[in-house]
């Protein structure tokens, strides 16, 4: 049952965010108004109304904040967290220094909803692992610089 938390992100899950590797699900609007969805490995919070988010600079993605900034980003982690977050979003870093593929995105936070379940509990979110030892440090890289710019 979904239970709407305002515009501000809860500092609980503010902190959770921040302090661990979370994948999400995110969207976009394309440029025929239809939602665009994606993982998405690279998520901080920087404020109780503003996310970053690391993303690849040259995707359709990216094409789609820069025309309608419109998004939407699904967390389902365990510890039973399912959140949805909506918002505006903005390029407000292109390259990003540790890789010049990479572009980091300000949210504005709209609305912040628990989509968890009186029913049932979330026990697993969603698992990435590095295939090789680049893609480790990739990765390490990309969070440290939006843990900076979090600061």
């Amino acid at each position: 049952m979904a239970k709407y938390l305002g515009k501000n992100i809860p500092q609980e899950y503010a902190d959770f965010i921040n302090s661990n590797l979370i994948n999400g699900i995110w969207a976009t609007v394309d440029e025929n108004g239809y939602p665009r969805t994606a993982p998405i490995t690279f998520i901080r919070v920087k404020s109780e109304n503003t996310l970053l988010l690391g993303i690849g600079a040259k995707t359709r993605m990216a094409d789609n904040v820069k025309r309608d900034g419109k998004i939407s980003l699904c967390i389902v982690e365990a510890g039973d967290i399912a959140l949805s977050i909506r918002g505006k979003a903005r390029i407000i870093k292109e390259p990003m220094d540790c890789n010049k593929y990479m572009a980091v995105v300000s949210v504005d936070i709209e609305e912040v909803k628990s989509d968890t379940s009186p029913d049932s509990k979330v026990v697993r979110g969603i698992g990435i692992e590095p295939r090789t030892e680049r893609g480790a440090r990739f990765i390490q890289e990309v969070n440290r610089e939006l843990d900076e710019l979090v600061r």
